[in-house]
C-alpha cells in the first residue's frame, strides 16, 4: 500500500496546514482519483504517490455495487538546504589546492 489508510483525512488542505504548523507552500498538490467495485478504500491508497505525507479532501461516492474515490496528496517541498547527506572522500586525483584540467 503507496501510504497507509490512517493518513487519508476529509479535512481540507488548509486544515493540516494550519494543524501542522505549515504553509500550503511547503507542498505540491497531486490529484489521485478511482473506481471500483471492491475495496475501494485500499484501491485508493494504493494509487497515492510514493512520498506523500498525506491525502486531504478525501471524498467517496457508492451507487449500486460501483464506487468512486478522490482526494489531494500533500507531497512536502524540501526546504532550502534540505536534501541528503552525502560525504566526499578523498581519492586519487588533484588536491583541493591543485590545479585541474578537464578532459573531453
Amino acid at each position: 500500500m503507496a501510504i497507509d489508510i490512517e493518513k487519508i483525512l476529509t479535512i481540507s488542505a488548509s486544515e493540516y496546514v494550519e494543524m501542522s504548523g505549515r504553509s500550503l507552500r511547503d507542498y505540491e498538490a497531486s490529484g489521485v482519483h478511482t473506481s471500483s467495485i471492491n475495496d475501494i478504500e485500499k484501491n485508493f491508497a494504493r494509487l497515492v504517490p510514493d512520498g506523500v505525507e498525506v491525502v486531504v479532501g478525501y471524498r467517496m461516492s457508492l451507487s449500486e455495487g460501483y464506487a468512486a474515490a478522490y482526494g489531494t496528496a500533500l507531497i512536502r517541498r524540501p526546504t532550502e538546504g534540505q536534501g541528503r547527506d552525502i560525504t566526499i572522500e578523498e581519492g586519487p586525483g588533484p588536491k583541493p589546492d591543485e590545479p585541474f584540467v578537464l578532459v573531453d
